[in-house]
């Protein structure tokens, strides 16, 4: 479908759309109106990829008076424009969600079954008054959102998590894992990533600090990025990148890529689930052996969790300093208990094959914790 937006919509009264959105007798009926709609576009033939969205909204418009006739429902004209917008965006988009998607200020969308969604705005979540119809609604949306990624979700594989191109990262549970319907997690991508002069704006770092780091980075020393869960890793690791030189060939490794270098070399990789009995996963260790063999000047990691650590530390005594990446832990002597914990389940899995997929448990006491070098340089502090 053409567009001038992937998330285009035409404006309708906001306030007149979340009055509709509670209305049970609304929503029946909408439903009503789509698969009237879906009847009589197999009926014609018309292929929907090959228009824009307002010759969509055209057509919807004249359908709909052809069906309020045969089945009148008390509209007034600010309630019929927003019936025609949501229509359209059943068809073409990505139903209730379309407005939120197309919105840049919107960082998060949270939907804990068809009733309940949250958006998420500036780090803070508040709830929205979009709604699925039902269930199957809500999984025929989750199937559409799949459906440019290649991934699938049913009941023999009820997670996937996946990129939406240019949008950001999706997370999807259904049931019988999902015991409020299926649950929904979007992530998106910021239009324009934080530069480093935006981090000092916000006060998050001082000029020193930024300095500092700019040395350490041009002085290929290995730097892990700690904290906690939507505490900033990514984007301080995009800053921190930006000092790389233009001139070296950069690998990164990603379960689902969310990096955006402005490196002029950067070569991206990113992690495959396999099928539901595990044929064909490519993790992000396999990836990591793999990059050694690429002549990387530079390995950055989105996210050290697993096995590969111990593949990461051996490439950065081993030739390959002034490698990047992030990991999950509330302080860096956490954060050396975490990363001596994923290389230790690395090699007790290698030693132990039936194992399977177990992991040792990682130590959280700080006191235990002890100084692990990663090139000469501390691991800087995440921004909070």
């Amino acid at each position: 479908m053409t567009d001038d937006s992937p998330f285009g919509a035409q404006p309708f009264d906001m306030a007149t759309a979340k009055a509709l959105n509670q209305q049970d007798a609304y929503q029946q009926f909408k439903g009503y109106l789509h698969l009237r709609l879906i009847d009589r576009v197999e009926e014609i033939g018309a292929d929907f990829a090959e228009l824009s969205r307002g010759a969509v909204y055209r057509f919807v418009s004249l359908e709909l008076d052809r069906l309020m006739a045969e089945r009148p429902y008390p509209l007034n004209e600010k309630e019929t424009e927003v019936l025609i917008n949501q229509l359209t965006d059943e068809l073409t988009g990505y139903g209730p969600l379309e407005t939120a998607l197309k919105d840049p200020e919107i960082e998060d969308i949270l939907v804990n079954g068809p009733r309940e969604i949250y958006l998420g705005r500036k780090g803070t979540l508040e709830h929205s008054d979009l709604v699925f119809q039902d269930e199957a609604h809500l999984m025929r949306i989750i199937y559409r959102l799949l459906g440019a990624t290649g991934r699938r979700v049913d009941e023999s594989s009820p997670t996937v998590d996946a990129r939406l191109s240019n949008v950001g990262r999706i997370n999807v549970v259904i049931p019988p894992l999902a015991l409020n319907g299926p649950v929904i997690s979007i992530r998106r991508f910021p239009a324009h990533p934080l530069r480093a002069e935006d981090l000092i704006e916000t006060a998050t770092l001082n000029a020193p600090i930024l300095q500092f780091l700019e040395f350490a980075v041009r002085a290929r020393c290995n730097i892990l990025v700690s904290g906690g869960t939507s505490s900033g890793k990514t984007t301080f690791l995009n800053v921190i990148a930006s000092y790389i030189s233009d001139e070296e060939r950069v690998v990164t490794i990603e379960d689902t890529a969310e990096l955006q270098l402005q490196s002029r070399h950067v070569v991206r990789l990113e992690s495959r689930p396999g099928g539901h009995d595990g044929a064909g996963t490519v993790n992000v260790r396999d990836l990591l052996r793999n990059t050694l063999r690429m002549r990387p000047d530079r390995i950055v990691v989105g996210e050290v969790r697993g096995g590969e650590a111990l593949e990461m530390m051996q490439a950065m005594t081993t030739g390959h300093d002034g490698s990047l990446g992030t990991i999950h832990a509330n302080s860096p002597g956490r954060r050396c208990s975490a990363w001596k914990s994923c290389s230790a389940s690395a090699v007790f899995r290698a030693m132990n094959p039936a194992c399977g997929g177990r992991s040792l448990r990682p130590s959280t006491s700080s006191s235990r914790s002890s100084v692990f070098p990663t090139g000469g340089a501390a691991s800087p502090p995440s921004p909070r």
